[in-house]
């Protein structure tokens, strides 16, 4: 069965990833950019195991992706079960070197 993963953010700050034969995103994130900042684009890297993500204060982001440890369906999930999955956490976001202080 082929799915499409797709991430979606907005004018909210919100980021989401869905894949097209769920009827929930797999996750969501909140807090990823500064208040009263939004996201403002999003990349795939080639190999799709890293989104990256610029924000309108000036900041960008990469989460790595592990779908190879996602537990994704071969057939139907109830609700709860997608719910009970997406608890756990499949991502590491990081903060690229170049925006670290250098000493």
């Amino acid at each position: 069965n082929a799915a499409v993963v797709l991430a979606l953010a907005g004018t909210d700050g919100v980021l989401s990833i869905w894949i097209s034969s769920l009827p929930v995103p797999i996750l969501v994130w909140k807090d990823l950019v500064d208040e009263n900042c939004f996201i403002t684009d999003l990349s795939w890297t080639p190999d799709g195991s890293v989104l990256c993500f610029s924000s309108s204060g000036g900041g960008v982001g990469l989460l790595l992706l592990a779908f190879d440890q996602l537990p994704l369906p071969e057939g139907t999930w109830s609700l709860d079960e997608l719910r009970l999955w997406r608890c756990r956490q499949y991502v590491q976001v990081v903060q690229p070197s170049a925006d670290l202080p250098k000493d």
